[in-house]
């Protein structure tokens, strides 16, 4: 089983779990290529977004002008596995209004889970089949 998780302002935003079949991996692969990046959208001159660590996130500490992004569409890679923390340093936005982000990039795995085992005969009868994590019904 796989887990993707964002939390923003501290709480969790996303869980995606999924079934481990073949061509569930291979859909989720390719969310997950897009998910490597963060697009931080907004208007520029009324925000900004700085890459901060975890004290710095929790104090709201604005960091140098010159070190913001502030394009208004600011493309983010989260290449490596780790905590990413993010917050807007216009005015009290970040300690006031809560305008800062906290990600979590989860290591990659390495290959994906064995494919299910075939479907056992069709039954004239509904019969409940129960996998490892996946729970189907066959009709």
């Amino acid at each position: 089983m796989m887990k993707f998780k964002t939390l923003e302002r501290g709480l969790v935003d996303t869980l995606l779990y999924y079934c481990p079949s073949s061509q569930l991996f291979k859909l989720l692969k390719v969310l997950l290529s897009i998910l490597i990046h963060s697009v931080f959208k907004y208007t520029a001159g009324r925000h900004n977004v700085f890459k901060v660590n975890g004290t710095v996130s929790t104090n709201c500490t604005i960091p140098p002008p010159n070190e913001a992004l502030t394009t208004g569409n600011d493309v983010i890679t989260l290449a490596t596995p780790g905590r990413k923390w993010y917050i807007c340093g216009v005015n009290d936005h970040c300690a006031n209004y809560g305008q800062k982000l906290a990600i979590t990039v989860l290591e990659e795995w390495a290959s994906p889970a064995p494919a299910p085992p075939p479907p056992p005969p069709q039954h004239q009868h509904p019969v409940l089949l129960m996998g490892s994590r996946c729970l189907g019904i066959s009709f």
